[in-house]
């Protein structure tokens, strides 16, 4: 069963092969083009590549599932990447807020490609102790394997922690703030180095080398002791 919108035409599934319409040029052009590519961005949404070669998102849908090109995640007109399934996204939050528990709900969607309602929900299920993902999402499903989320741009990162009363209250976490504000106030470092009198070179070069290597000691510490529980 086939059905003509505009240009667009959709195929369903188990008729791909009878329709009348695969016999147009036209039409094996189009197919061949999304063909090509779903082999070359797989992760492109049914949408995007349907607009793209003028077919129907549903034809598209036939099309990947015949030539079995699937994807974890796909990229939407937009240029957003967002999880095939929801299932996926809403552990992918999960996962990150375990490792960032005071993140915004803003940077969890953007990690976990999920929408704010969705990264809210995900957060007030782990506060009650509740399963991530619903059930009805979970019925046949095979767990995925989730790469961990990546971490936090230094921006976002900051800003969570200049809310974290925890760190505010503490002589120590007040110290640790200053350095990280310190820091974030250089906007071009490389103009700094440029910039900077020849005869302070040397002396300015074995303080930045060895401050590096303070703050590396200082993140195989933290990552040490985040391993150590479980986090």
């Amino acid at each position: 069963m086939s059905a003509t919108w505009g240009n667009a035409v959709d195929v369903q599934p188990g008729g791909l092969a009878v329709a009348a319409l695969a016999a147009t040029p036209v039409f094996t052009d189009r197919v061949a083009a999304a063909e090509r590519m779903l082999r070359e961005r797989p992760a492109s949404s049914d949408r995007g590549i349907a607009a793209a070669t003028g077919l129907a998102a549903g034809t598209v849908a036939a099309i990947r599932l015949r030539l079995g090109e699937a994807a974890t995640a796909r990229i939407g007109r937009d240029g957003r990447i967002r999880p095939v399934s929801c299932a996926d996204g809403r552990e992918a939050a999960a996962s990150y807020l375990a490792r960032y528990p005071a993140a915004t709900l803003r940077a969890v969607a953007s990690a976990a490609g999920i929408s704010l309602g969705t990264a809210r929900d995900v957060r007030d299920r782990l506060r009650r102790g509740q399963e991530v993902v619903p059930a009805r999402a979970r019925t046949g499903r095979v767990p995925p394997t989730v790469r961990p989320a990546p971490p936090p741009s230094a921006r976002v990162a900051l800003a969570v922690l200049r809310n974290d009363p925890s760190l505010r209250g503490a002589s120590t976490g007040r110290q640790l703030l200053r350095l990280f504000d310190a820091h974030a106030a250089v906007a071009d470092w490389q103009r700094l180095a440029e910039t900077l009198p020849p005869h302070c070179a040397l002396l300015v070069a074995g303080l930045v080398a060895e401050y590096a290597q303070r703050w590396s000691a200082l993140a195989a510490s933290l990552d040490r002791a985040r391993r150590a529980s479980g986090g």
